[in-house]
């Protein structure tokens, strides 16, 4: 058995060294490590928890977090309920003076539940790392085409069959870059909601009393229970679709030491990724606010999702679709102004204060920097028309398990 080699270190340098960590995913690594770690936390679980999330988490953000600690010790579905209405309240604060509502829900919270939490969260934040790079690396195999002339405008009275223009491949990056913070903290909220509306379902009806609930959640239950993306069908042929249980996915990571222990049953990863830590927050300045990378947009609609979903009732867009949800598949739901505009090139770059942020990629190819609706549009209708056409090959959306 491997020794300790912080049993000989003493308790309060043991509790410094905890309250340092980085972040949750860190804490539960550290509780995880060493008998002693573990010991100190259960001492002072409230104190670490309440210092890190004070330290990494917006008032927003901590929010659905907090609420899910509450539902854990609320009895009955009134509790349930007065805990929503007080949770969706605008005085939310994680200040450290008197009355703050973080020290209020912490003050007799059970150590067993602050453990929990903190490896639900850690659960969460894998979780949501791993549906965002499958979807980043399914957008790679896709074929993406811009319009040859950039002067062609679709003609609202010709029938779109008739208006076939002549298009040039567009090139993206092989491998996409890593989830920004904006789009792990959607994926984020998405998954908490899910784990509360699992914990809450069997108490009381919490569906029309969250309002925080949109595409994103629905996105991310879709993406528990089928998979994120579409797949080419196994061997046999068989592609009916088999959803999982999003209750055993969300199932928090165990903790093998007491107070808490948890067993584990889920489709897809089952134990911890410590490989990577939580995405931490831009500092602000001009360009995070042209690309909406604070914590103001986290929740409001994603401007993607509704500009397409605009786009399929306007008579003169190609995208007269019926169902939209191939994009939000695609994860269009989630990805972040800088990343359908710079890296994908689906989206014209957005205007903040008059001005355009810049534009790297394409002033290196010696490209123009702007393009127009018609060819906004063009992008996207040959995306999803890529995509239709493997849905009629027999891709279907199922984990590969």
């Amino acid at each position: 058995m491997a020794r300790d080699l912080l049993s000989s270190l003493p308790a309060p340098l043991l509790l410094h060294i905890l309250l340092k960590l980085p972040d949750l995913k860190a804490l539960y690594a550290a509780i995880l490590s060493s008998p002693h770690l573990l010991a100190v936390s259960q001492l002072n679980a409230r104190l670490l928890f309440k210092t890190i999330i004070r330290r990494t988490l917006s008032d927003d953000e901590a929010k659905l977090m907090l609420l899910y600690m509450g539902l854990h010790v609320a009895k009955s579905g009134r509790l349930l309920d007065q805990s929503v209405r007080e949770l969706e309240s605008d005085d939310w604060r994680l200040d450290a003076d008197t009355g703050s509502t973080l020290d209020a829900v912490l003050r007799d919270m059970p150590t067993a539940i602050v453990f929990r939490t903190i490896a639900q969260a850690v659960r969460i934040y894998d979780l949501a790392h791993i549906i965002l790079r499958a979807k980043l690396d399914y957008l790679t195999t896709l074929r993406y085409a811009r319009l040859a002339d950039t002067n062609f405008r679709y003609d609202r009275g010709i029938p779109l069959s008739r208006q076939r223009p002549e298009s040039v491949p567009l090139e993206i990056p092989s491998r996409l870059q890593e989830p920004s913070w904006i789009e792990e903290n959607c994926a984020v909220r998405a998954l908490w909601l899910l784990a509360i509306r699992c914990r809450t379902s069997k108490a009381v009806n919490m569906d029309d009393k969250l309002s925080w609930i949109n595409d994103d959640v629905a996105e991310m239950e879709a993406s528990l229970r089928y998979g994120p993306t579409l797949l080419p069908h196994g061997s046999s042929g068989d592609t009916e679709q088999k959803p999982h249980d999003i209750d055993s996915i969300l199932r928090p990571y165990p903790i093998f030491h007491p107070p808490y222990h948890e067993g584990i049953i889920a489709p897809m990863i089952s134990t911890p990724c410590f490989s990577r830590s939580p995405v931490l927050k831009p500092t602000s300045s001009e360009s995070t606010k042209a690309w909406q990378q604070e914590s103001l947009h986290l929740c409001r609609e994603n401007d993607m999702m509704r500009f397409l979903r605009a786009s399929t009732h306007r008579p003169d867009s190609p995208l007269q679709i019926h169902d939209s949800s191939v994009f939000a598949r695609l994860g269009f739901t989630c990805w972040d102004r800088w990343r359908v505009s710079e890296e994908v090139e689906l989206r014209k770059i957005p205007r903040c204060n008059g001005h355009e942020p810049s534009d790297s990629r394409r002033s290196l190819r010696g490209e123009a920097v702007g393009f127009g609706y018609s060819d906004e549009w063009f992008r996207l209708l040959k995306v999803y028309e890529c995509e239709e056409q493997r849905e009629k090959d027999g891709w279907v959306r199922e984990w590969n398990v």
